[in-house]
């Protein structure tokens, strides 16, 4: 009977849908069956008493009991939990069946998204194992155990509930960039936030053989204290992509960094925004503003991004003896998320070409929405170019299948300019 009960424990498992066997992952289950079965005999009651039990509550007891408790555990630990409510039962009895489970807190963190909040963004990889080794040095973790059709998904730290952006890496053939000295500074960026002195992270990585751009710390802001003071370490995964790893150096700003990452329950590495360059600021804003962004005050204009220009250039891949300088950007999140968008507009025409030089890439910003078709009508209204009214169905790792839409903000010519040929990286609307 024990063994019957084993086999049936272990059954429920693997008959389950891979989506909800993911966060245990199977290694760390074998062994739980396998503990299982070994320590079964020592906590079932002795059948013969048992069975004496149940006679004596059949026969001598009028009426008989619905329930009859029988043997230690049954009196001094199932009788006392059930007197608690469904979820707090649930909890203990998790915590006591679920011991050191490597992955226990995953079905908690990584919910389906909610609607009206940036689910995630993808990453075109050229070597997906090696992709996955790389953003796991900057302290992402992989979702589930395994990668699903060339694709995983990587989480930041942290346990916030309500919205938690995801990295999607998926495995394409041309995703390596030909030049990323040429390229950093035309392409999408992922900034990745940090309370940790960031002088110890880069200490870290170069043990971990990962040294930034120019090998040093960029710093914006003359003296480090003035508001809106930044310190960057900026690298580039193994395809050239490229990625900032930021801190505020002023103490204001770090005060206010350290205060929301505790009341929204995010850890280290916090992935923080997405950078976009555009030729049309205004434009861009406004669609965005449509879609229901909110503008992150300051505006930051030509005046004020002079001294962001020339420190951040070598991050960027723009050289500092150019004559490229940035005009205008500003931070936009949605209401009910922490994870925000960069907008930025370069004097040169070039720069602001996302996808110009970088053939094939499609590194993507995905929104979640209750509803794909009715997101890709609303970015028409907005103002965003969508060439194919279509949705698509895709599978993705962890959370199955869903629907996408997708539309771009701008359409460029190769020189940077408002045109017809090249679209910029797109942004996708997908309903869970």
């Amino acid at each position: 009977m024990l063994s019957k009960f084993a086999d049936a424990y272990e059954q429920c498992y693997r008959e389950a849908p891979w989506q909800r066997r993911a966060p245990y992952g199977d290694t760390y289950m074998n062994a739980h069956f396998a503990g299982t079965r070994q320590s079964l005999p020592d906590v079932a009651m002795d059948p013969h008493i048992t069975v004496m039990q149940i006679i004596h509550s059949l026969v001598l007891v009028h009426p008989p009991p619905t329930r009859i408790v029988s043997g230690p555990m049954g009196n001094y630990f199932l009788k006392p939990i059930s007197w608690l409510s469904d979820e707090t039962r649930d909890s203990v009895l998790f915590a006591v069946l679920f011991q050191n489970i490597p992955h226990k807190w995953k079905s908690q963190i990584v919910p389906q998204p909610k609607p009206n909040t940036i689910s995630h963004v993808t990453i075109d990889v050229s070597d997906l194992s090696l992709s996955i080794a790389f953003y796991q040095k900057l302290g992402l973790e992989p979702v589930d155990d395994e990668p699903r059709n060339g694709q995983q998904f990587l989480m930041g730290g942290g346990r916030p509930q309500n919205s938690k952006v995801l990295v999607l890496l998926r495995e394409t053939k041309d995703a390596k960039i030909s030049s990323t000295t040429t390229t950093s500074g035309i392409m999408p960026r992922l900034s990745i936030y940090t309370t940790t002195k960031l002088e110890e992270v880069v200490a870290t990585l170069k043990t971990k053989g990962l040294t930034p751009i120019g090998n040093d710390i960029l710093r914006v802001g003359e003296n480090g204290e003035e508001k809106g003071a930044m310190a960057v370490a900026a690298y580039h995964d193994p395809d050239g992509f490229l990625i900032h790893i930021l801190q505020t150096t002023s103490p204001m700003g770090s005060l206010f960094f350290q205060l929301t990452q505790w009341s929204s329950t995010i850890t280290d590495p916090w992935l923080y925004h997405w950078t976009l360059n555009v030729s049309n600021f205004n434009r861009t804003q406004s669609i965005l503003q449509h879609m229901g962004l909110q503008t992150i005050p300051p505006k930051q204009t030509t005046t004020t991004t002079s001294s962001l220009s020339s420190s951040l250039l070598a991050a960027f891949g723009i050289d500092n003896s150019s004559n490229i300088t940035l005009q205008e950007s500003c931070t936009m999140g949605l209401p009910d998320d922490k994870f925000l968008l960069s907008i930025l507009q370069w004097n040169d025409a070039a720069s602001n070409n996302n996808n110009n030089k970088i053939k094939g890439k499609k590194n993507a910003l995905a929104f979640s929405v209750a509803n794909a078709k009715d997101a890709l009508a609303n970015a028409v209204k907005a103002g965003m170019i969508v060439p194919d009214m279509k949705i698509e169905t895709r599978e993705l790792p962890f959370f199955g299948s869903v629907r996408v839409g997708t539309a771009y903000l701008e359409q460029l010519k190769d020189d940077g300019t408002t045109a017809t040929t090249t679209i910029t990286s797109p942004i996708e609307f997908v309903e869970y």
